[in-house]
């Protein structure tokens, strides 16, 4: 009850701040792009929270668990991107623009701008979807199936739609700093309680899968490129990237922006697949689905409850900040790319 109630808490606190910045909510620029306002730092914070997401929880997870480290070549693409997108952030700023569609169509035509704009809904709602299913498998772990996956589907939904409705742009990125702070900071906390209840890194080197010990786990190079190629050309064309490159304050904020984020994603990275990994030597025996849950058991069952509590948070925080990203991206497309550019230009 005590990991429910926590994660009650922090999602009231979560809505009272979105509630709040409501009141700096006075155009549509306000928000679509949060003004045009958005310095390094906030920045970093909410790119980071955005791009790790319930498919780092569930999936990554599962290839860590049966492949080790090894899954890390598919995280590897998104840096590699994430980097390539450090040399053009500055000029995405500089264009001065809403979405992706308006570089399609400024580049090509009006035609270019329709299909990427069904595109982009059509990808985008389905990967928040995802993100509503992974918060309802957590409230469905953590309370021992009272609160059934579909149930808690419909909670987190509700949540993320209100939420993001709010503020839009102001909300999402200014939470995410909030976010990304508790993502962090319990994630690095959880690692070394979670070694210790194992019995120690001795005990994690002799019972992790002998997969764990080389580079490629029991992948072949075409599969380790089936995961590093879709990553890395996700980071080059994410349209919540470039919406926030959008509301930056400036060009050289943007492009600074991007060296945290990149560092942060390693960083967040390694440590959510060392926790998978370190968890698989203890959890032993999980298969399909299963073994994607490794890090909520991980919270549940395999640190203190206070650092569990902490990490549950962290993981509902992953959830709800990627939710809100890849939702406000198709928002914005319905606004500014359907019912502004083609039904009233005037708004």
């Amino acid at each position: 009850m005590v990991y429910l109630l926590t994660i009650l808490f922090y999602l009231v606190v979560l809505f009272a701040i979105g509630l709040h910045l409501t009141k700096r909510l006075k155009r549509k620029e306000d928000f679509l792009v949060a003004g045009r306002s958005l310095t390094a730092p906030v920045l970093v914070g909410t790119l980071l929270a955005s791009w790790i997401g319930s498919g780092d929880i569930f999936s990554v997870s599962d290839l860590s668990y049966h492949h080790g480290f090894s899954s890390l070549i598919g995280s590897s693409g998104g840096w590699l991107g994430i980097i390539i997108v450090f040399f053009i952030a500055g000029r995405v700023r500089t264009f001065g623009q809403f979405t992706v569609p308006d570089i399609m169509e400024a580049r090509y035509n009006k035609w270019a701008r329709i299909l990427t704009t069904g595109v982009t809904i059509i990808a985008y709602v389905t990967i928040v979807s995802y993100q509503f299913r992974g918060g309802g498998w957590v409230l469905d772990i953590i309370t021992g199936g009272k609160i059934s996956v579909e149930t808690g589907i419909i909670i987190i939904a509700v949540f993320v739609i209100t939420y993001t409705l709010l503020a839009g742009m102001i909300s999402v990125a200014y939470l995410d700093i909030l976010n990304g702070i508790v993502m962090i900071t319990a994630i690095l906390l959880a690692l070394p309680f979670l070694i210790h209840h194992v019995g120690g890194m001795d005990y994690i080197v002799a019972n992790v899968t002998e997969r764990s010990h080389s580079f490629l786990g029991n992948m072949t190079w075409v599969q380790a490129m089936g995961y590093f190629v879709p990553t890395f050309l996700l980071a080059l064309g994410q349209g919540n990237m470039y919406q926030r490159f959008f509301s930056a304050k400036n060009a050289k904020e943007a492009k600074k922006s991007v060296i945290g984020w990149v560092v942060g994603v390693i960083l967040l990275g390694i440590a959510l697949q060392s926790l998978a990994v370190v968890g698989s030597s203890y959890f032993k025996g999980l298969e399909a689905e299963e073994a994607g849950k490794i890090i909520i058991l991980v919270a549940h069952k395999g640190v203190p409850v206070a650092v569990g509590c902490f990490l549950l948070v962290a993981i509902v925080a992953i959830i709800i900040s990627t939710a809100n990203s890849f939702l406000l991206v198709p928002a914005t497309n319905v606004i500014r790319d359907v019912y502004q550019r083609f039904i009233n230009p005037n708004l």
